[in-house]
C-alpha cells in the first residue's frame, strides 16, 4: 500500500487541500490520501484556532465525496503539539510501511522553514518528502541536501489560504467556490469566523 499523509490547521479546509490531495493520487500512484488535522501546529504556537471537533467536522465534510481521501485522527487523539516526526513514524509502524511507500505532503513554504522541524533529517530517512509549490516561495533558497532528497510536484498554483477565508467570512464576504458548500453551510450553521 502506498499513501500520503497531508497535514495542516485546516481551519477551514478549502478547494485548494483538495486539489493537491488529488494531485498525489494522480502523480505519485498513491491508494490513500490520508488528512491529518493537527491537534497544536508547533509552527503556530499562540494562534487561536476553531475547536478541534470543528476542524475535524469541516475535514470530514470535505473529503466525504473521494473514497481515496480519509481523515486520520492520528494528532487529534494524541492531544499536545503535533510534530510530523512523531505522526509519521506511529503511521509507518501501524500501516507496516517502508519509505518509498509513505509520502508525507507540504508546501514549499515548510521546506524553506524546515530547519527548524524537529528532526527533519529523520522525517526525510523515514517517508519521501513531497513538496507542493507556493506563490512566492522560490526553493532555490532551500539548502541542497533538502533539494536533493524531497519530490518535487508540479500542481496548479493555488494561491488561497485558510487564513484569507476566514478574514473573508470576518467581512461577511462570501466564500463560495473557495471551501466545499458542505464546509460554507457548516461554518455558517456554527457562526465561525465572525
Amino acid at each position: 500500500m502506498r499513501i500520503a499523509l497531508f497535514g495542516g490547521t485546516f481551519d477551514p479546509p478549502h478547494v485548494g487541500h483538495l486539489i493537491l490531495g488529488q494531485a498525489l493520487l494522480n502523480f505519485l500512484d498513491i491508494e490513500k490520501v490520508f488528512f491529518v488535522p493537527a491537534f497544536i501546529p508547533p509552527h503556530k504556537k499562540g494562534e487561536h484556532f476553531s475547536s478541534v471537533e470543528d476542524r475535524l467536522r469541516m475535514v470530514e465534510l470535505s473529503i466525504r465525496s473521494n473514497d481515496s481521501f480519509a481523515v486520520l485522527e492520528i494528532e487529534i487523539k494524541r492531544g499536545g503539539i503535533s510534530y510530523s516526526i512523531d505522526t509519521i513514524r506511529e503511521v509507518k509502524n501501524n500501516f507496516k510501511l517502508s519509505r518509498d511507500n509513505l509520502f508525507f505532503a507540504i508546501g514549499s513554504d515548510n521546506l524553506l522553514d524546515f530547519d527548524n522541524w524537529k528532526s527533519p533529517d529523520k522525517i526525510l530517512d523515514t517517508c519521501r518528502v513531497v513538496v507542493f509549490p507556493r506563490p512566492g516561495f522560490d526553493v532555490n533558497r532551500v539548502k541542497d541536501d533538502y533539494r536533493k532528497n524531497v519530490v518535487f510536484l508540479r500542481t496548479p498554483l493555488i494561491d488561497i489560504s485558510s487564513r484569507e477565508i476566514r478574514e473573508m467570512v470576518k467581512r461577511g464576504q462570501s466564500i463560495r467556490y473557495l471551501v466545499t458548500d458542505e464546509v460554507n453551510r457548516y461554518i455558517n450553521s456554527r457562526g465561525l469566523y465572525k
